[in-house]
């Protein structure tokens, strides 16, 4: 779908001569210096003058008398002119023989121009290899000599020979041709001999041998004429001269010859009577295709030449004018696309009148052509491939694309249909050879309008209707015809300012820049008003936007500037500069204060795309700008989509942020390429390499549609288009949910039916799509945390439910129903109900609802359900819809049936595993005693169910009551169990429960109530005070064993044993048991300070062996981490992984102790067994592991913590110490527990907060520190010992 768009032409007068023919001038290009040589041969002095333009001058660099002695006519001519880099010389061959090479410096001799040498046959034709070692050439005698880049002869030969190379067809025994398919024509084709003595040469042939070179240098071709068989055969040599493959016989195959740069054709000419074919060659001589020139006069091909991407295929033609009986060259350029070639320019007759004599595709610049007019004029064309299409926003917008082919334009309009190229909806004949399309408005503003510009500067403008795409008749709304003027100003790009203005941007070379021109169209589509403006200085892109009206324009020193008209004057303002040339330019439709301020996109030949001067992409191959995004592709095979709903400087401050502002990133075909992008719909068109079309519509585009509707309140397309797509339709509800909710009403009667309605109802879920599913980045408050609305699907229903109940019932009775069913959780009795109801009235609809509502839902809940209403009818109907054998549920409804009031009810609800219901029924059956009553609470666990069924002071509640207590007790919950007890009147059992939880209080409570003796009291303190002593409770086993049991030494013994020394003391006082102080007290004190001592020592070596190795394993990571990493080849190529490959690198050996979750892992696939190993990893901290860090440093936080609580006890412990005269041990145990708690506290920070290296396999909690909360433990007294 892409055409040639002329960008920029420069032409400059060389030297005032006549050239004649094709063959007198030759161009060359250093490509170094970026100076072009030409060499012009004039034939009335016989000379050859060399010529080299600069950016800046033209000046003479030689000239050559040719020598002309014996030689022919033909042979008086610049065979061929090429630059060699390694030489920095100019190889000038000349048709005489003479070989001549013109340095850029003196050389070694003291020489500029150096005469190699002369042939004395003369030179018919030259080659460089491509690599500029080898040159070949075909001398007048019919010898092919090769020599290396120094002109020394490698070898020479006749090209006559009749042999046919090395690599020949054989027949393989695959079939004979007789025997082989041959179409239409039939057998008459496999029985038809080829006559070779119709075979001929061209009238038009100029008798001169060609050669050609591989893109690869690895062979090439010779086409000469072989007069004992009068025909011209083509010859294939390796680089070593050996001949490979001769030629099949092509009839009246001409002398233009050569080989596409890719290597897979050889391209000479046909001449027929009929036509006049370009033919493809393998290299093995074989046909592989052609196609015909598109030619009605008297013509003939001069020269034909790929570019160097073998994309562009230049022909030079001469057609004669009957008229003036003159001979006029044209050159045209033609591309290929699904095997279809298409003539896309045609140069020729451009400039004051003049014609192309000699042409030079650029060696690096793919699509810049170099040409040399028979007036000496020397011209450049610099191109580009443009996608002529409308970019105007209408809803009427046909989304057209024109190709431009010759004098035909193909339209395809892709909102109504998508026709694969080479076809095309229409084919439109504009009466000459097209060069440029622009799209406008038109007076509808449908975007439907097009101008063609024509390669004779003519201008015709059509105006296409929606009606106009079926039948093919298009109104030719202007035909501006070129005026005199444009002998010396020529059109090459054009665009739609408004409806009625058409801006032009020419160029001529009497001027000293290009001219842009305002075309005002009149009513009758005449040119009424034209307003010029001469820029002086050299154009590149003039690029026009209906949508916004603004025009800008670009130089070749990539400044833009804006194009305005002011009082019928046009003019230029200065916008910004591009940071490169860009080849391709746009403007995003932006809302802003200020109406200066455009929002330009551009691209630039090397994949680099620009928003104003910010590069958004470095990787773009094309983009497309809608209304609502800015969509391109890359060259990593994905289509990317950046919003613009947005003002001019909230974009621009998107564009300058680091981080992504992509909203979608969609996969595409590995070298898709963007065509157009429907503004009113959701399709973009793609164009794969091979030239096919490719329609998708990108979850974005889907998006902003479906956003659009709801915004406008037309539900019925935002669900058709969500339906489509497969959007999920909750979006529907969630963009606006208070909108949804005021608008059911709205809602029901635009969607209307009810399939729709159940789909949409059916699709419900409690989340809200807008933050997780279709999450607006550019929306603020969709980064906010999810938060699952668990009404919303209620809430719809019930609205939904309201609205259908006052229409149509019965034709809404599925939808009704689904409104019930869909539910959370399913109101499956409602909607059974509503089906009973229905039942009465027409059986029929009911078993049809019936069985919608068991499509729903599952049947065996429907059944139950229906079970539970007692609706026995209503339960026989849902049995006969669920495919279940009568004879499994008969039975038992006629045991049901049998049964009367409450035990009916008690046996359906035990059925149905209703038990709650099922033990009411049963108490209130009569049936049944009290005893089976609590059976069945017992068996189920009806405990709380079964004190509603029966009165508060009742003997039943209270044995339920202390039924419950049991079941308590027997599942651990002895304080629960204890309560029950009480309040069943059990005081015994209650007492138990609490003794079980050592809740003394409470048990001592209650044997005050029950009058316990003493002895009895105090068998339940002893045993109190073990369970205490048990769980470390020293301080209240002591009370128990003081106030309950009167035992004061085993009070002192616990207290002793907590370390409570100040209150073991005052007992001993209080009881006057000064004795227990020897024979308690003292002797463990000796034992608590063997083991505070000890405790410290070990908390002690432990913290500071366990803090060294920690710090000693994060040096060694940052050892690592320095490290300089090899060059991992693994890493390259990326994109040919799947999005679960794992791959061991070189860097791999610093990351694999991480247990970092993959990106693309929403779940581990872990067993419980393999986590609960991993578990027992983690608890051990084997050294070396990759669990090693993280279990030292919680291993250190508890030591941590461990010292942090005993300074209580070591505060009481001193305290006693020097209470009792013992200062020596008072000070050793302050001296080291200072020191233990200094250590610990100067360690913190590097524990737990690393400034070495951030440890990623540590989790972040782990790192958190620790509150060093410290206490006034120490005694001032022991400082200043």
């Amino acid at each position: 779908m892409h055409s040639l768009q002329l960008l920029g032409h420069e032409a400059h007068e060389l030297l005032p001569v006549e050239l004649e023919r094709t063959g007198d001038a030759g161009i060359a290009v250093n490509t170094e210096k970026n100076i072009v040589y030409i060499a012009l041969y004039s034939s009335s002095d016989s000379a050859v003058t060399l010529v080299a333009r600069d950016a800046q001058t033209v000046q003479e660099v030689a000239s050559f008398p040719l020598e002309l002695g014996e030689v022919p006519a033909q042979f008086h001519r610049v065979v061929d002119l090429s630059y060699l880099p390694d030489l920095q010389a100019l190889c000038l061959v000349l048709g005489n023989g003479e070989i001549i090479l013109v340095y850029d410096e003196v050389n070694l001799n003291g020489e500029k121009i150096e005469h190699v040498g002369s042939i004395e046959a003369g030179v018919q034709s030259v080659s460089w290899s491509p690599d500029e070692e080898l040159v070949v050439m075909t001398t007048g005698s019919g010898t092919l000599l090769q020599m290396t880049k120094d002109l020394n002869v490698i070898t020479e030969f006749p090209i006559q020979t009749t042999e046919l190379g090395e690599v020949q067809s054989h027949n393989v025994g695959w079939g004979k041709k007789e025997t082989q398919f041959h179409g239409s024509e039939g057998k008459a084709a496999a029985q038809r001999k080829l006559d070779l003595s119709s075979v001929g040469i061209s009238e038009d042939d100029d008798q001169l041998a060609r050669v050609s070179w591989i893109g690869d240098g690895s062979l090439y071709c010779c086409s000469d004429i072989d007069h004992e068989q009068s025909r011209r055969v083509i010859h294939v040599y390796n680089r070593e001269g050996t001949l490979q493959s001769t030629s099949e016989v092509v009839d009246r195959l001409e002398h233009v010859l050569d080989w596409r740069p890719t290597g897979n054709l050889i391209v000479p000419t046909k001449r027929l009577p009929h036509r006049h074919d370009v033919v493809f060659l393998e290299r093995n001589g074989l046909r592989h295709g052609e196609f015909t020139l598109r030619e009605m006069l008297e013509h003939k091909v001069l020269a034909l030449k790929w570019n160097s991407d073998s994309t562009v295929l230049a022909i030079l033609i001469a057609r004669y004018d009957a008229g003036s009986q003159t001979w006029t060259n044209h050159l045209q350029l033609w591309t290929m696309n699904n095997y279809y070639y298409y003539l896309k320019q045609e140069i020729g007759g451009r400039v004051n009148g003049d014609q192309v004599n000699q042409f030079l595709w650029d060696p690096e610049m793919p699509l810049k052509l170099h040409t040399v007019s028979s007036n000496g004029v020397y011209s450049v064309h610099q191109f580009c491939n443009e996608v002529f299409t409308s970019k105007h926003i209408s809803s009427n917008n046909a989304g057209l694309v024109a190709v431009v082919d010759g004098q035909q334009l193909l339209l395809t309009p892709f909102s109504y249909r998508n026709i694969p190229p080479p076809m095309s909806s229409v084919q439109l004949d504009v009466g000459g050879i097209a060069c440029s399309v622009a799209f406008g408005p038109g007076d509808s503003g449908d975007g439907n309008e097009f101008a063609v510009l024509l390669a004779d500067g003519g201008i015709k403008v059509y105006d296409m209707s929606n009606q106009g795409f079926a039948r093919g008749d298009f109104q030719e709304r202007a035909h501006i015809v070129p005026s005199d003027s444009m002998n010396t100003c020529a059109r090459r790009q054009i665009a739609f300012l408004s409806a009625a203005e058409i801006l032009c941007l020419e160029d001529s070379p009497s001027l000293e820049g290009d001219r842009i021109r305002l075309i005002e169209l009149s009513g009758a589509g005449e040119s009424s008003h034209q307003v010029t403006l001469d820029t002086h200085e050299r154009i590149l892109r003039l690029y026009a936007d209906t949508n916004t009206g603004h025009a800008i324009v670009e130089n070749m020193h990539s400044e833009l500037f804006t194009l305005r008209k002011e009082r019928e004057v046009l003019i230029l303002k200065p916008l910004f500069t591009l940071p490169e040339i860009c080849q391709w330019l746009g403007i995003i439709p932006t809302v802003s204060e200020n109406e200066q301020q455009i929002c330009v996109v551009a691209l630039s030949d090397r994949s680099k795309l620009y928003v104003n001067e910010i590069q958004l992409a470095h990787d773009c191959t094309s983009f497309f700008v809608t209304k609502d995004f800015l969509i391109y592709t890359t060259s990593t095979h994905t289509a990317r989509f950046l919003p613009l709903k947005c003002s001019y400087e909230e974009l621009i401050k998107r564009c300058l942020q680091s981080t992504s502002i992509v909203e979608d990133v969609r996969r595409v075909e590995r070298g898709s390429k963007i065509v157009l992008a429907l503004h009113q719909g959701t399709n973009v068109i793609l164009q794969m390499p091979r030239g096919n079309l490719e329609t998708i519509s990108p979850r974005p585009l889907v998006l902003s549609q479906v956003r659009e509707a709801l915004d406008a309140l037309d539900f019925k397309t935002a669900f058709i288009v969500s339906r489509k797509h497969r959007v999920d339709l909750n979006l529907i509800y969630d963009h606006n949910p208070q909108a949804f909710m005021a608008n059911v009403k709205l809602v029901v009667e635009q969607i209307a039916d009810p399939e729709y309605l159940n789909l949409l109802l059916s699709s419900l879920r409690a989340e809200d799509v807008t933050r997780t599913t279709y999450k607006d980045n550019t929306n603020p408050s969709s980064s906010e945390p999810t938060v699952d609305n668990v009404n919303k699907i209620n809430d719809i229903c019930d609205a939904v439910r309201k609205v259908l109940e006052t229409k149509d019932k019965r034709y809404y009775m599925q939808t009704i129903l689904s409104t019930y069913v869909r539910k959370s959780p399913p109101d499956l009795e409602s909607a059974l109900r509503l089906l009973a109801d229905l039942r009465k009235q027409d059986l029929s609809l009911a078993e049809d609802a019936l069985k919608y509502t068991i499509f729903l839902c599952d049947v065996d809940q429907l059944y139950d359900v229906a079970l539970g209403l007692y609706d026995f009818n209503l339960v026989l109907m849902v049995a006969q819809q669920s495919q279940r054998d009568p004879r499994e549920y008969l039975p038992f409804l006629q045991e049901l049936q049998s049964l009367q009031g409450d035990e009916q009810r008690y046996r359906i609800d035990d059925h149905l595993k209703r038990y709650a219901k099922a033990v009411e029924h049963l108490s209130k059956s009569g049936h049944a005693t009290f005893a089976e009553v609590c059976q069945y609470i017992q068996k189920h666990e009806l405990y709380t169910v079964g004190l509603t069924l029966y009165p508060a002071e009742s003997i039943e509640r209270s044995n339920i009551l202390c039924l419950y207590g049991e079941h308590c007790k027997e599942k651990g919950e002895y304080r629960e169990a204890a309560i029950l007890f009480q309040m069943g009147g059990d005081k015994y059992k209650a007492m138990d429960a609490y003794t079980s939880i050592s809740a003394w209080r409470e048990v001592f409570a209650l044997a005050s109530q029950l009058n316990l003796s003493k002895d009895h009291l105090s068998a339940i303190a002893m045993e109190l005070v073990q369970r205490l002593r048990d769980k470390e409770q020293y301080y209240e086993a002591a009370t128990v064993a003081i106030e309950y049991a009167q035992d004061v030494e085993t009070a002192l013994e616990v207290l002793i044993k907590g370390y409570h020394w100040s209150e073991s003391i005052r007992l001993c006082y209080l009881h006057n048991r000064q004795d227990l102080l020897q024979t308690h007290i003292l002797p463990g004190m000796d034992d608590a300070y063997e083991q505070i001592t000890d405790d410290i020592k070990e908390m002690g070596d432990r913290f500071r062996k366990q803090s060294d190795r920690l710090q000693e394993l994060r040096r060694e990571k940052v050892a690592k981490a320095s490290m300089d990493l090899p060059v991992d080849d693994a890493l390259d190529n990326v994109d040919m992984m799947s999005d679960t490959t794992s791959m061991m690198s070189a860097y791999t050996r610093y990351t694999q102790t991480t247990t970092q979750q993959s990106i693309y892992s929403t779940t581990s696939n872990k067993t419980a067994k393999m986590r609960k190993k991993e578990e027992k990893k983690k608890a051990r901290g084997k050294k070396g592991s990759i669990y090693e860090e993280e279990y030292i440093i919680d291993s250190l936080r508890r030591v941590t913590g461990r010292v942090l609580s005993l300074q209580e006890e070591v505060k009481d412990y001193l305290q006693t110490l020097v209470t009792f005269g013992q200062l020596d041990r008072a000070k050793s145990v302050k001296t080291a527990f200072q020191d233990l708690m200094t250590m610990v506290e100067m360690r913190q920070a590097d524990i737990f907060e690393p400034k070495l290296l951030e440890t990623a396999p540590v989790p972040e909690i782990a790192l958190r520190k620790p509150e060093f909360k410290k206490i006034p433990w120490s005694i001032a007294m022991l400082n200043s010992m």
